[in-house]
């Protein structure tokens, strides 16, 4: 073998092993989590003592389904009353309409969907979002599930606007 070969070689095996170790570590979790954790709290949504909220998936997959049911699980166990509600709607909006509508046996204060990088809580009356968490890939839904509960604790002790 050349010296030019050898090179060429030697060249190819370091790319490769650079490679599978950048791998490692994309796929390792030692690189940080690419987006940033948000809140967004509304000025525009009436502030509201949240007694009763409907929790709902984001869409109807089974670990959606899982999620949502964590998240009402875990704001009953501390002290909130998250119900859960059935059904399929075409869209957000179809599912604050049938959620909020009047005349049901228990008044709805807002309705909470649940996905695996973000909880969105809007306010039933104004039908607006009154609060939003996404994790950016460094919150899990726990975590996520826990600023919520700040946020309803914040309003519940806010005057009314």
């Amino acid at each position: 073998m050349n010296r030019k070969t050898m090179q060429c070689a030697l060249s190819a095996r370091t790319t490769i092993a650079l490679f599978g170790l950048t791998s490692i570590f994309a796929c390792s979790g030692i690189t940080p989590a690419k987006g940033r954790p948000t809140e967004f709290r509304s000025d525009t949504a009436p502030r509201v003592n949240y007694k009763t909220i409907v929790v709902i998936a984001a869409d109807d997959n089974k670990n959606a389904l899982k999620m949502s049911s964590v998240v009402r699980t875990q704001l009953n166990k501390d002290g909130f009353n998250a119900i859960r509600r059935s059904g399929r709607w075409t869209s957000e909006d179809d599912a604050m309409n049938d959620v909020c509508r009047a005349g049901q046996p228990e008044k709805i204060d807002g309705m909470l969907v649940v996905s695996f990088e973000m909880l969105l809580l809007r306010e039933c009356s104004s039908k607006l979002t009154a609060y939003k968490v996404n994790g950016g890939g460094r919150l899990g839904v726990p975590e996520m599930t826990l600023k919520l509960e700040n946020y309803l604790r914040s309003v519940a002790t806010a005057p009314a606007q």
